[in-house]
């Protein structure tokens, strides 16, 4: 039953993908080949302001993904069982779907950048007190603010690439992306494991919280960019 209504849901995701058309006039590419994947990356690694959004995920995906370690949070440290884990897996995207219904009823948002940095810090933070609770009330609720904060940051960080990025560049912006937004999670999973089996489950959720507060902190240092962008609309005018 469980998978079937997954495929119900891709099925329905399909549908609505191909109802997608493109409204726009399609400019033809400044470059081909080699070429293209090259200025594809300069632009990427040159634009300061989508390079720290990038490294943002990547850290957040590397240090601070609990998921992995679940089952013996819910197992080991909380003594809650399979129900309870599977009750502890349902926090996460609960949180991301609050926030997201939330976000989707607000016509503006000011000061993205910051909220952008916020909202990684508060994931890395609630994270690390995750990895110490002993209460599987705070637990959930913890973990759903880690699908809060992930749901703000994807979103913001999204819209500013798309929106910074010229047309015949998008497609090179975002496989560059595809390799920090696929390659932190599996780094991820094998950076907690290991330190799991050195150090314990909940030093390894600690630590990879405390460490994308850290580094959060660093990119908001490192690409005042970010800090100082403000939304949509300050982009618009600057480019006309």
């Amino acid at each position: 039953m469980v998978y079937g209504i997954n495929t119900a849901t891709f099925v329905v995701a399909i549908i609505a993908i191909g109802l997608i058309r493109h409204r726009g006039k399609i400019k033809t590419a400044t470059s081909i080949g080699w070429r293209a994947l090259i200025d594809g990356i300069r632009f990427t690694f040159g634009t300061r302001i989508i390079m720290g959004t990038m490294l943002l995920d990547f850290f957040a995906t590397l240090f601070a993904s609990a998921r992995t370690m679940l089952p013996i949070v819910a197992g080991d440290i909380l003594g809650v069982g399979a129900a309870g884990y599977g009750l502890l897996a349902t926090a996460q995207p609960i949180g991301a779907l609050l926030v997201g219904l939330i976000m989707s009823l607000r016509s503006q948002m000011k000061r993205q950048g910051l909220i952008l940095l916020l909202s990684v810090g508060v994931y890395g933070l609630a994270t690390a007190i995750f990895g110490i609770s002993t209460s599987f009330a705070l637990s959930y609720f913890l973990f759903a603010l880690t699908g809060a904060g992930d749901t703000v940051s994807m979103v913001i960080r999204g819209t500013i690439r798309q929106l910074m990025t010229p047309d015949e560049l998008r497609g090179r912006m975002v496989s560059v992306n595809m390799m920090f937004f696929m390659g932190g999670p599996q780094l991820g999973e094998l950076e907690a494991g290991l330190v799991a089996s050195l150090f314990g489950a909940p030093f390894a959720i600690f630590s990879g919280g405390l460490a994308t507060v850290l580094l959060t902190a660093w990119v908001a240092w490192r690409y005042p960019s970010i800090r100082r962008y403000n939304n949509a609309d300050d982009l618009k005018a600057k480019r006309s």
